[in-house]
């Protein structure tokens, strides 16, 4: 019937920033190169027909994919596009009642190999602080999701609605040699009341803490791996709650940022109210004929349109209810974030 079924107009009115006071496009691009730039990477992948997980050789963004301010030159603190170094996701862990089902108890059975229950249980409660007031809600024995092993996962848990308290510890533990997986806790009464003084703990004293307690539970992994900042931790937050470390493996002198150590500390107590490690047995390989990282980035942007263009911003420096602004960029189009190093 050639009837308009729909119609959409949207025409900001927000001041535009003025081209002609942008920086030159080859300026832009040794900005991009210096302050977020590209890296040889292991990325990890899981085979559909092999049913594994596999590490593939990349070129791909070291600090994302964030936009250059044309008019000032600064990179802008957050990002369009994060690559996914990670093609899996975190491994979640799977809860189930107190009372361990036939094939869990079968498991055990059969599988010498791992902990039995008593002893796992011995193992989580030398890392996490356990209040009397709380109480074991779930455990639970499971087989990883990539066969590579399986897994103990404990939590405990408080609640006091009349109180407006609650509070919840969970840790996981490798069933075959006891290295802690992950741990997770919250206590609303000790935050509550750390919230209303200042913080104890700086970044750089918080970290000396993460490091510590990598240190003791994970010496050899946490040798293998180097310290990547969040260049957008906590930017526009005057008092933190806590920081987030991150510690990426190495392997071969290459980052491989998909498996890490992660690390939180309450910036008040001091605590490690959280941790998580990420790290597959499997294998790394090398490849000739990589390209140099000069021939990388002349292959990205002969590839990817690096331009100018206008883009929302929402800058939370802005005391307003309306945080938005209008920016003129340089930045990527549609980019996966990843080159092959070889073609």
């Amino acid at each position: 019937t050639l009837e308009v079924v729909n119609y959409y107009f949207n025409w900001s009115k927000i001041a535009m920033p003025d081209p002609a006071k942008a920086i030159s496009l080859e300026k832009a691009k040794e900005i991009f190169n210096k302050e977020n730039g590209i890296e040889l990477a292991y990325i990890i992948k899981y085979d559909q027909k092999t049913k594994k997980n596999i590490a593939k050789l990349v070129y791909t963004l070291k600090n994302g994919n964030r936009p250059i301010d044309a008019i000032t030159g600064k990179v802008l603190d957050y990002s369009i596009y994060y690559p996914a170094y990670d093609l899996l996701g975190a491994e979640g862990a799977i809860k189930t009642s107190l009372e361990l089902t036939p094939e869990e108890k079968r498991e055990i059975e059969q599988n010498k190999k791992y902990l039995t229950r008593e002893q796992a249980l011995e193992i989580a409660k030398k890392y996490v602080k356990i209040d009397k007031k709380l109480e074991l809600e779930s455990e639970s024995l499971y087989k990883n999701y990539d066969n590579s092993g399986a897994t103990w996962s404990f939590s405990w848990s408080y609640n006091d609605a009349s109180k407006n308290e609650y509070s919840y510890v969970n840790i996981s533990i490798n069933a075959e040699n006891g290295e802690i997986v992950s741990l997770y806790s919250y206590d609303s009464v000790r935050d509550n009341a750390a919230r209303t003084g200042t913080p104890k703990y700086n970044i750089e004293k918080a970290k000396e803490l993460a490091e510590n307690f990598l240190n003791a539970v994970l010496p050899e992994k946490f040798a293998q791996t180097e310290y990547r900042a969040n260049l957008n931790q906590n930017n526009q937050v005057d008092k933190p709650i806590s920081y987030n470390f991150n510690f990426i493996r190495i392997v071969n002198g290459i980052p491989c940022p998909g498996n890490n150590l992660n690390v939180t500390v309450n910036a008040y107590t001091g605590e490690i109210t959280s941790f998580y490690s990420n790290w597959m047995n499997i294998d790394f390989p090398m490849l000739d004929n990589i390209m140099t990282i000069d021939k990388a980035y002349e292959s990205l942007y002969k590839n990817v349109n690096f331009s100018l263009k206008f883009i929302n911003h929402y800058d939370y420096t802005i005391r307003t209810t309306n945080n938005r602004v209008v920016k003129l960029v340089y930045s990527f189009d549609d980019f996966s974030g990843m080159l092959d190093p070889v073609t």
